[in-house]
């Protein structure tokens, strides 16, 4: 469980800020979870990243973008915004929106889809940054 005020930040340059999750991580934080210097995040097959209040994902704003890969399963549970900014999403899982809007922004953030799903579920989607359905 993430939890708590204020932003969590996941700092390190050149790939050394790592989550590789295989269980369940809960964001119960209302501030993002942010990257920095190429973070990255990987949800292996079978795992939950699920947020459970309208922080969603952050940046520093560095030159270099954090990186999600999700073969299992993100959830934005609630929120009236969730927001994504400055991250470079790659979903081969299911992507899910339970309610609010789910906001794309920010320098070098991109979606990309070439098979999972991405499921707006009681939410919106609003894309600023590139974005590419090419399966799922």
């Amino acid at each position: 469980m993430v939890g708590g005020a204020g932003a969590k930040s996941l700092l390190g340059a050149g790939n050394t800020a790592r989550i590789t999750n295989s269980g369940t991580l809960r964001v119960s934080s209302t501030s993002s979870l942010q990257g920095n210097d190429a973070a990255f995040i990987q949800n292996t097959a079978g795992g939950l990243i699920e947020f459970l209040a309208q922080g969603g994902l952050g940046t520093l704003g560095s030159a270099q973008p954090s990186v999600l890969e999700n073969a299992g399963t993100v959830r934005f549970a609630s929120g009236t915004t969730v927001p994504v900014t400055g991250w470079q999403v790659t979903n081969t899982g299911t992507i899910s929106v339970q309610s609010g809007l789910f906001a794309w922004s920010g320098t070098n953030a991109s979606f990309g889809q070439t098979e999972g799903r991405l499921e707006l579920v009681g939410g919106n989607m609003s894309n600023q940054q590139h974005l590419s359905l090419s399966g799922g």
